[in-house]
């Protein structure tokens, strides 16, 4: 967030987590159907959305635009999108529990406007919420209807506030280092240690040599080392990564750590791993699957197709009602005090959970090499393609020995 006297800027990194923090409230009004209001309710909503899903069947969003020019002579809002009531995901709304979602509460004219039409309709909907992701502390030009359950991710001063999605220099965090993966997951390179001229010098000062650019005896020199085993060099460059992983992905990905820590031989040391903790902070979030797979007749270890689309529906049906009985087990303990390190036993391996992890060029090309070939599980498979693009990009020179030198 950058902050001025008169404006406040977002970006979508702080926006997704303002958002994540109304998750747990809004999972509890338990929309039917989300309406993002136009303008800077859609991103919000689809943000949202991730967060709410207990199933594969996500919710739907409906979007309504309504402008208002407050400053000039036409202070009262106009409608110039609406949804159709009677046709598609609008005959959702009828009787259903209907949250609204938009950016900003600033006079509240809009979303008062959007709720006062919403309940006043010939299908009106049964219950109505409302999420903001920000609500500004000054008087308020309307009020909020009867019965409404009104839900802001953050109160902020009387100032001008400019999202990621309003700027006109482009997206002001524009940072390829780091990449969403599955459906609430993410890999951030976070910091680097060094570059490839960092594995040059540590080869060349058993001659007292330091070099400052790289050149193309270097590049020679890297395959040389890389072709005859020469790996100690390669551990001077170092890499962070913060990752956010399902518990079966990262628990493979710790196996393979824990294992090339303890084994003598092994050309893949150097590793520090640091998890989130269940035991102090509540699981909120899990991976849905959109596809189940087949068991591979060959492997015991690996999948191989997927199932018909019928059975698919099928086990989306099982798995959303195991999951829903899962969190509100969980949810159910924990607002009996139980403690989150016993109450969290009920909860299944695909939570997700976040990691930092540092290691070595040498342990990070490894694993990349190991998790991204046909056998691996698709889901560690997503990570490791993500983590050679990255690595690719930063490093080419270095990537291209290690994954293509025979």
């Amino acid at each position: 967030m950058t902050e001025t006297d008169k404006q406040i800027h977002y970006t979508y990194d702080e926006i997704s987590d303002i958002v994540k923090s109304t998750a747990k409230r809004c999972r509890e009004f338990n929309p039917d159907v989300i309406i993002a209001i136009e303008g800077g309710g859609f991103i919000p909503a689809r943000m949202l959305r991730s967060h709410l899903k207990t199933n594969v069947k996500s919710i739907p969003i409906l979007v309504v635009s309504i402008e208002l020019y407050e400053n000039k002579q036409i202070s009262e809002p106009v409608v110039t999108q609406w949804f159709d009531e009677n046709e598609g995901n609008g005959c959702m709304v009828k009787s259903r529990r209907v949250l609204v979602v938009d950016s900003i509460d600033d006079t509240r004219t809009t979303l008062s406007f959007v709720l006062q039409k919403l309940t006043s309709s010939e299908n009106p909907p049964s219950c109505v919420a409302a999420m903001v992701v920000h609500n500004k502390n000054k008087p308020k030009k309307a009020a909020l209807y009867e019965n409404v359950v009104y839900i802001e991710g953050q109160s902020i001063e009387d100032k001008l506030v400019v999202y990621p999605w309003d700027e006109t220099n482009g997206i002001r965090e524009a940072s390829v280092n780091r990449i969403n993966i599955l459906d609430k997951g993410f890999l951030e390179l976070v910091d680097t240690f060094g570059d490839e001229l960092t594995i040059v010098n540590a080869a060349r000062v058993s001659f007292g040599v330091q070099k400052k650019k790289l050149s193309k005896g270097d590049v020679g020199l890297i395959k040389y080392l890389y072709k005859h085993k020469h790996f100690s060099p390669f551990r001077h460059l170092m890499f962070r990564f913060h990752i956010k992983a399902p518990e079966f992905v990262m628990r493979q990905w710790y196996k393979h750590v824990v294992g090339a820590e303890t084994t003598g031989n092994s050309c893949t040391k150097d590793h520090a791993w640091n998890e989130i903790s269940g035991r102090y902070k509540p699981v909120e979030d899990f991976y849905v699957p959109t596809t189940w797979r087949k068991q591979s007749k060959d492997s015991k270890q690996a999948s191989e197709g997927v199932v018909t689309t019928e059975q698919n529906t099928e086990l989306d049906g099982i798995f959303g009602e195991f999951m829903q009985n899962s969190i509100q087990t969980y949810e159910k303990m924990l607002s009996m005090g139980v403690a989150k390190e016993q109450a969290r036993i009920v909860l299944p391996l695909n939570q997700y959970t976040e990691v930092i992890w540092t290691a070595s060029a040498q342990a990070v090309l490894n694993f990349i090499y190991l998790r991204d070939e046909a056998t691996a599980q698709v889901e560690i498979r997503e990570y490791a393609r993500v983590m050679r693009r990255m690595l690719e990009e930063k490093f080419p020179t270095l990537c291209k020995i290690w994954f293509e030198t025979e």
